[in-house]
């Protein structure tokens, strides 16, 4: 019999990988690495780019547009590289 794997958000998926019992961890400067390692991981266009906004505005508390996932997860990466 084959699982069907329900997709999660992508806030959630984050905080889930990254270890965060709370999706409020995610501010957690000291959660950042794990937090890269699993943004890094993460195709891009698995979610889409409304997600990726929100993600971004919820991790960096700021609010920006762009013009794909991917130009959004890089934004992040930057973001929690500082």
């Amino acid at each position: 019999m084959k699982e069907t794997m329900r997709k999660t958000g992508l806030l959630e998926y984050i905080a889930e990988r990254a270890g965060c019992g709370y999706l409020s961890d995610l501010h957690s400067r000291k959660r950042s690495p794990h937090i890269y390692e699993v943004i890094a991981n993460i195709a891009p266009y698995d979610y889409d780019l409304k997600e990726w906004e929100d993600a971004v505005r919820y991790i960096t508390g700021e609010t920006v547009s762009f013009k794909d996932g991917c130009q959004a997860a890089e934004y992040l990466l930057r973001h929690l590289n500082d």
